[in-house]
């Protein structure tokens, strides 16, 4: 029981810091977009350059970058297998030893194949 919440909390763990990875990367990006627009308006040294090196907080996020961060998230190999375990935990990850998971001819992928 214990092993399984101390794995059930790493997990979590995890997928929080690839998350805020995610944010961390959708922040940035946000920061060049605000240099590069900035640096077009003829790079004035008033209020321009003080907003240009000003922070990017999560009230800045939109539904695009909000958008962005799920993409960037969910990209990610890691993240999906540590979902899919979560959602499905008594789900073996590998085949049967001497099973290919290819079908052969004629063979069908039945509801008892997915395990539903």
């Amino acid at each position: 029981m214990r092993a399984a919440h101390a794995k059930d909390l790493e997990s979590r763990t995890e997928l929080e810091a690839l998350l805020r990875a995610c944010v961390q990367d959708v922040k940035h990006e946000i920061g060049l977009q605000r240099q590069q627009s900035a640096g077009g308006k003829g790079g004035s040294f008033g209020a321009s350059a003080a907003s240009k090196h000003r922070e990017v907080g999560l009230g800045d996020f939109g539904p695009q970058e909000r958008e962005r961060v799920m993409e960037l998230l969910l990209s990610q190999e890691r993240v999906v297998t540590l979902l899919y375990d979560r959602t499905f935990p008594d789900r073996p990850h590998d085949l049967l030893p001497g099973e290919s998971g290819e079908l052969g001819e004629g063979e069908e992928l039945g509801l008892d194949d997915l395990g539903i």
